[in-house]
């Protein structure tokens, strides 16, 4: 059967994340480039308001299955390892903060690369590359779904 030339729409994506690295030296911020290439998110954004339930061409959802170079650790455990390693301990590692300054993603891969900033600097910086780079979206929220099979547990990310 000929899709001309269309993806089928549950094949797994490339998308780049930017997760902060705080240097306790200089009190500097750097977001930290990471590709995954495990992922799923539809060709149509939506989202869904929880006060009414309606539905708005808005949101993107993301489902980030398991990667085998790349490990998932939580924020509390990020920061953690970020007060006491250089930003090398985190290589192979990837987070999500959410909040006044959320981790962002693009829905490919991106060669973008940030400088240590002050931290008014760096939210100014990657609001900046948010806007002006199309699909780039803050991550607005997190279900933890990494249980059961290795092939199913995912992270469901809201953008």
């Amino acid at each position: 059967m000929n899709t001309g030339g269309l993806r089928p729409p549950n094949i797994r994506r490339t998308v780049t994340i930017y997760c902060r690295y705080f240097d306790p030296a200089t009190n500097f911020v750097r977001p930290l480039r990471r590709i995954l290439t495990n992922v799923f998110y539809p060709e149509k954004q939506s989202t869904i308001s929880a006060q009414t339930g309606v539905v708005s061409p808005q949101s993107a959802f993301y489902q980030v299955f398991s990667e085998p170079n790349m490990e998932y650790i939580p924020i509390w455990q990020w920061e953690e390892i970020s007060n006491k390693e250089e930003a090398e301990a985190l290589d192979g590692k990837w987070t999500v903060s959410l909040g006044a300054a959320a981790s962002f993603i693009v829905p490919r891969k991106v060669d973008f690369e940030f400088n240590f900033m002050t931290p008014d600097q760096i939210t100014n910086i990657e609001n900046a590359f948010v806007n002006s780079t199309p699909g780039a979206g803050r991550i607005a929220s997190i279900d933890d779904n990494r249980r059961g099979s290795p092939l199913a547990e995912h992270l469901y990310l809201r953008v």
